[in-house]
Order: C-alpha cells, then structure tokens, then sequence
C-alpha cells in the first residue's frame, strides 16, 4: 500500500490534536495515563498530579481549582512545575501511537484485500 506524504502530515497533525486532547482530558481523571510519561518528561524524577485551589473560601470548588503536574525529586523532595510540558509530551506520544495504529490498520487492511493469482492456476 502507498501512503501519501500529505495524507501521513495531516495525520500526524490530527493525531497531535486528539493526543493532546487525550493528555488534557483523560490524563485528568486516570492520572496513569500521564505517569507513564514521567521518565520523557521529568528525568530522574517523579511526576505527580496535584489539586490547587486558590479561592477566598477554603470549599475546594470552583474556579479558582487548578489540576497541576509537578516533578518531585524522591531524594532531596525539591519540586517543579511539570504543566504544559506533561500535556504536549503526552500528547506527542500518544499521536505516534495512533497514527501508527491507523498506518498498521492501513497497512494490514491492504496486505489483506490484495489477491495473488498464479499465471496457471484455473478458475
């Protein structure tokens, strides 16, 4: 099967959007899905979620709640700020992932569908 170079560009493009999109939306309430990504985003440390809530109140909601990435050193404790850099790096592995599985199901779909007739056989 021949894949275009457009078609995999636009792929890649899409496949960035729904990864990110994926990194943001479901990486917020199953946190392992952006765990896995500490050791890209984070070397050496450990990447951990975190709720803020900056509000006047101390009731936890509304609009002032923020969810956080942040990498902490196990020995020394010392942290940063992760953020965006979990979002997009996430996102990133996730693009590579569905766009080779689209290449492979691309791939697969057409190995399949080709027949291969022998010049003596009969029909």
């Amino acid at each position: 099967m021949k894949l275009d170079t457009s078609f995999i560009l636009g792929l890649l493009v899409v496949s960035l959007f729904i990864g990110i999109i994926i990194s943001i939306g479901f990486g917020t309430e199953f946190t392992f899905l952006n765990t896995v990504m500490s050791p890209l985003v984070c070397p050496g440390d450990r990447i951990v979620p975190v709720w803020e809530y900056d509000g006047p109140l101390d009731t936890g909601v509304g609009p002032n709640l923020r969810y956080r990435w942040i990498c902490v050193n196990e020995s020394t404790g010392e942290a940063h700020v992760a953020g965006y850099r979990t979002i997009f790096t996430a996102g990133a592995v996730y693009a590579l992932l569905i766009s080779g599985a689209v290449i492979g199901r691309m791939w697969w779909a057409g190995a399949g569908s080709a027949v291969v007739k022998r010049p003596d056989a009969t029909i």
